[in-house]
């Protein structure tokens, strides 16, 4: 029997309740999908394995390489070899190289490319500076072969022995220093099925000196020379004359190392020759062997506001989201907007684009040096630093008496960090009394105690995740508090620490994600000057307090799966009482004027839309996926800032015309509606990027006007009812995706009529075209 029976069930299995997870659309999936049988599995099983197999084939990404790439094709060609796919043994291939030479770029590469070769994959990155325990739980979340409670080490050894047998797997640790690490992530050939491969990256070679050995070598003399001018010149080569003998100086002096090439090119972008000359003549007096006295070259021009940002990204910030730091650095007087477009071009920093978010990475070389000088700060009295990010440091200098005026920054126990330092710890007044120059405090599981009154008077940032029930403390006041972190707590509406915690007009992010205890958020009238509120994933959440009427700076409201949330009050922006009304969105959230997020992310209780959302006249991002609105009103086209537009799986049947006045608008989502087709105007979105209009099961009709769309790089159609595409289609166009369920003829060689695919051939930008015809509905 095939899934197609399990459409129409509408069956709870159990607990799992299959509308309220999935919704039928995915089921009906799963009705087209060719080879999915129960195979003697009951329904519930069946949905429970289908669930988590489409899961891991959403979770699975590409890994994302530098935009300057120069592919070192031998590299990879030797890799290969290495990995011999074809073979049906278990194989571990080690990367062994000198740090920043281009070990996790080639295995990304290769990751990328035999990502389809495998049942599962999962890429470990920076394994060195993580826990056993959290990498454990990663792989096997990666892996979709469920974590659970991992209770320490040896259990999730003992667990990863027991899920990963039989399973072709494809496995990167990267970075790995021990070991200790490889035996208790990866075992042996025994842990795995026949073909799984395991690749490691190490700048150690008796790491991995048991396992077949890749070596990375530098960078071959032409291949350096088009890095290094991507960087220097952004071109492929350097002008001639002094600039190409220049280039060649300065890439003998760097090493022909990826790393130094990338950032000593950036540092001497719009550099007169001059400075060139002094640069290179620094760079030859650094030992060959030592990048980051090499890149500490670039460090050492920064100006002094800009070297205590470097400094927080590399101690405390790798792959954050770029906007919660800036907070901080806001509140100290810097620029983080100006000093993070510095790092970016001296390629320094990177900002990676992750699921909406924009998030800091670093070299793992150049992390080494920003914690190498906080080291060297004080080599042997740690409470000297400036910054301790080890909890096992941490702990140790609390535990000391004297005055600690030099510690910025400190994690006592981080929600990452998997071993027991710092879980349940309790903060003193005698502890806290000496940190009186501390701006940023993670503290995860721990608690306070005692009278906390005046103390921690420059703290700005409180990551308190995890935070316990019982609040212990009494009168802890942080005036200067800009962001309090409480996500995955225990608490509730009524904890003691709301009346506690007591703060200045200064608070800006509060985040209250996973809180799974909370049904109603507390009274947020202290908290005025508040821009981001962060509710999602409280799954029990049912009513927002009224005062968050009195929040006129909110610019984020991020409900994503509230599932039991019924209702936003209506005194959003409005000091009026008015009664509830659970199904709409207030007629006053158009007071938020400066409002630029809006998550609705399965709202499932939201089923209209005031007029009054026109009024968001500063909304740049609005996510209404698995609400069930079924219109948009007209005024949507007011919001001329908006350039993200989600609306899948929602119950709207028509776009107004009024969508074409979002002069803005670079992605709109439309997956798994029920659009018969799209209104003309959707061709004046002239910087429309990404038309995902996939399952759109009824819609039948692209308008000719999609043509003048001159920035539109995908459109997907998959699973639509289109069958002719327009005569003609726009030329920046790198994906297209067609695969329609309602061909009406083909050709008995299986070909589509040439007049069905008019105006393809002019794509001259299409990387990949693939046409799929899902034989779904064919005649008994």
């Amino acid at each position: 029997m095939s899934a197609g029976p399990i459409i129409d069930k509408r069956t709870k299995f159990g607990s799992f309740n299959w509308n309220r997870c999935l919704g039928t659309r995915v089921l009906s999936a799963a009705g087209k999908i060719k080879g999915w049988e129960l195979m003697g599995q009951g329904y519930g099983e069946f949905a429970r394995s289908f669930a988590r197999e489409v899961s891991m084939k959403l979770k699975v990404k590409h890994k994302c390489v530098t935009d300057y790439l120069v592919q070192r094709d031998d590299q990879v060609e030797g890799l290969m070899e290495l990995l011999d796919i074809e073979s049906t043994e278990v194989r571990f291939v080690g990367i062994h190289g000198m740090g920043g030479i281009g070990k996790t770029t080639l295995a990304k590469l290769v990751f990328n490319k035999l990502l389809g070769r495998f049942e599962k994959c999962s890429f470990l990155a920076d394994v060195r500076s993580k826990g056993i325990e959290l990498l454990q739980k990663q792989l096997l979340d990666n892996l979709g072969l469920g974590s659970g409670e991992i209770m320490d080490v040896d259990d999730g050894i003992i667990r990863m022995r027991e899920r990963l047998a039989h399973k072709k797997v494809l496995i990167v640790l990267d970075d790995v220093d021990h070991r200790n690490q490889i035996q208790k992530l990866a075992g042996d050939a025994s842990w795995f099925g026949s073909g799984s491969r395991i690749l490691i990256t190490t700048r150690d070679q008796r790491v991995v000196q048991r396992f077949h050995i890749l070596e990375v070598e530098e960078m071959k003399p032409e291949e350096a020379l088009r890095l290094f001018s991507m960087h220097a010149f952004e071109k492929d080569s350097p002008p001639n004359g002094d600039y190409l003998r220049l280039a060649k100086e300065a890439i003998k002096s760097s090493g022909r190392l990826p790393l130094a090439l990338e950032v000593i090119g950036s540092f001497l972008r719009d550099k007169r020759p001059k400075e060139w000359v002094d640069t290179i003549n620094r760079l030859e007096r650094v030992p060959h062997p030592d990048v980051q006295e090499k890149l500490k070259i670039s460090y050492d021009a920064l100006d002094d506001r800009t070297k205590q940002i470097f400094l927080d990204i590399a101690c405390f910030f790798i792959d954050h989201d770029k906007r919660y730091p800036s907070y901080m650095w806001e509140a100290c007087d810097f620029e983080p907007k100006m000093e993070l477009k510095v790092f970016v071009h001296l390629s320094m920093v990177k900002i990676i684009k992750y699921f909406g978010m924009k998030k800091l990475w670093m070299h793992d070389q150049l992390w080494d040096l920003g914690r190498k000088i906080i080291t060297n700060e004080s080599l042997k009295d740690i409470v000297r630093r400036s910054r301790l990010w080890r909890p096992e440091d941490a702990l140790k200098v609390l535990q000391q008496d004297e005055d600690k005026p030099n510690i910025e920054m400190l994690r006592v126990r981080s929600f990452d960090y998997s071993e027991d330092a710092g879980d349940g710890y309790i903060l003193t007044q005698k502890e806290l009394s000496s940190l009186r120059s501390l701006r940023y405090l993670e503290c995860s599981g721990a608690n306070f105690s005692g009278r906390l009154e005046h103390l921690l008077p420059k703290l700005m940032w409180l990551s308190w995740r995890r935070c316990p029930e019982k609040f212990m403390g009494t009168g802890l006041c942080l005036g200067n508090l800009v962001i309090l972190d409480l996500s995955c707590s225990s608490i509730s509406e009524t904890w003691g620490g709301w009346n506690q915690i007591g703060t200045g007009n200064s608070l800006k992010v509060l985040d209250l994600r996973n809180c799974h205890c909370l049904t109603k958020t507390p009274d947020l009238s202290k908290y005025s000057t508040l821009e981001r509120l962060i509710l999602c994933q409280c799954t029990n959440l049912v009513e927002i307090h009224p005062s968050i009427g009195k929040l006129r700076c909110l610019k984020e409201l991020d409900l994503e799966f509230c599932f039991s949330l019924e209702g936003l009050p209506e005194e959003l922006c409005c000091p009026e009482l008015i009664d509830i009304d659970t199904a709409k969105l207030p007629q006053r959230i158009g007071r938020l004027g400066k409002l630029e997020i809006l998550n609705l992310y399965k709202c499932r209780s939201l089923e209209e839309i005031s007029d009054s959302l026109g009024n968001l006249r500063s909304l740049s991002d609005l996510d209404m996926l698995g609400t069930r609105i079924t219109e948009l009103p007209d005024t949507i086209g007011n919001l001329k800032k908006l350039a993200r537009l989600d609306l899948s799986e929602t119950r709207i049947t028509e776009l107004p015309d009024s969508i074409g006045n979002l002069k803005k608008l670079r992605v709109i989502k439309m997956a798994g509606i029920e659009i018969k087709e799209l209104p003309s105007s959707i061709g004046m979105l002239k910087r429309l990027e990404v038309l995902d209009a996939e399952r759109c099961e009824s819609l039948a009709k692209i308008p000719s006007t999609i043509g003048g769309l001159t920035c539109l790089r995908v459109l997907n159609l998959k699973e639509t009812s289109v069958c002719r595409l327009p005569p003609k289609l726009p030329t920046s166009l790198i994906e297209l995706h067609v695969s329609s369920i309602s061909l009406p003829r083909l050709y008995p060689s299986g070909q589509i009529r040439p007049s069905k695919l008019r105006g393809v051939a002019k794509l001259h930008k299409i990387a990949d075209l693939t046409l799929d015809i899902h034989m779904m509905k064919l005649p008994r």
